[in-house]
């Protein structure tokens, strides 16, 4: 039913010809998507950076990448509101020490950008998102891990981008430092984690933050169990595509929130909500349902 209601979506997709696009394989792409917004001082964020760089050096880190034949391939993304995301460090190719070490000393000198006065987290997903729809590798499982301190407070829901992004084949993590809100690990649980095997881990203390970081990196860049029936978490192009026009959607409501439209916005929020939660849920829909969203002309 799933791959039904793709084609469906494809057909109205344009450019949907090209799908057949060359990307270099490997067996997990990963966002990594730290908050940079005000509320991380320069101490917090220079411990948040060294952490990420140690975790990566670690030998269980190491292990872990080097057990995919392909490699993997990782970014850096700073985050707090949608026009000062930035992606830090580029997308890099990990396949051995060599590599890995390389890029941790990156995550270490990167200067800190977008230090935004609010934290929206649905924005990060989708900047995230699209980082994964758009790079140049074809990854067996598609990753973006979030680290924050504190709740989104701008913005679209985090749920809505949530829920496209693991439409479009997407893992959401999330890594929380507390600092006092003890309820913030389950707020990320309910409203911002997402896809196959997604979880969540917590610090109490920045200073812990490496510890958390090695022990994350290593799960998420397991090589898929043997066991797995093959296919499972290979995300194809069509997932891409339909991701990508879904995105551009969830990007226009967005838009139109805070504006003289905002009710119209708001109403095609809770559309691609329930479109993304009928796919999931393996339920076909129609398009009279999503009468308030306007599909793409082909050509």
């Amino acid at each position: 039913m799933m791959l039904r209601v793709f084609a469906l979506i494809l057909t109205v997709l344009a450019g949907s010809a090209g799908l057949a696009q060359s990307r270099i394989p490997v067996g997990v792409e990963l966002v990594l998507a730290v908050d940079t917004s005000i509320s991380v001082s320069r101490e917090e964020y220079h411990l948040q950076m060294q952490g990420i760089a140690e975790a990566l050096r670690h030998p269980d880190v190491l292990s872990a990448v080097e057990e995919h034949p392909g490699g993997v391939a990782v970014t850096l993304v700073h985050w707090s509101l949608g026009s000062l995301n930035r992606q830090a460090v580029s997308w890099h190719r990990l396949r051995d020490a060599a590599d890995v070490f390389g890029f941790a000393s990156k995550v270490e000198e990167a200067p800190r950008q977008g230090a935004g006065r609010g934290t929206s987290i649905s924005d990060a997903i989708v900047f995230s998102t699209e980082l994964l729809l758009e790079n140049g590798f074809a990854g067996q499982r598609l990753k973006i891990d979030i680290s924050g301190d504190s709740r989104h407070n701008s913005g679209p829901s985090p749920e809505a981008a949530r829920d496209l992004a693991v439409l479009a084949g997407v893992t959401i993590n999330g890594l929380v430092i507390e600092d006092g809100d003890r309820n913030l690990a389950g707020y990320y649980r309910a409203r911002v984690i997402g896809g196959e095997g997604a979880f969540v881990m917590s610090v109490a203390r920045r200073g812990d933050f490496a510890q958390a970081m090695r022990r994350k990196l290593a799960r998420e860049l397991a090589p898929v169990a043997a066991s797995q029936p093959k296919g499972v978490g290979q995300p194809q192009n069509y997932a891409r595509q339909a991701g990508r026009w879904m995105l551009n959607a969830l990007r226009s409501s967005a838009s139109s929130i805070g504006s003289n439209r905002a009710a119209e916005g708001s109403d095609r929020m809770r559309s691609l909500r329930a479109m993304a939660f009928s796919i999931r849920s393996g339920f076909s829909f129609s398009f009279h349902s999503l009468g308030l969203i306007r599909l793409p002309s082909a050509g």
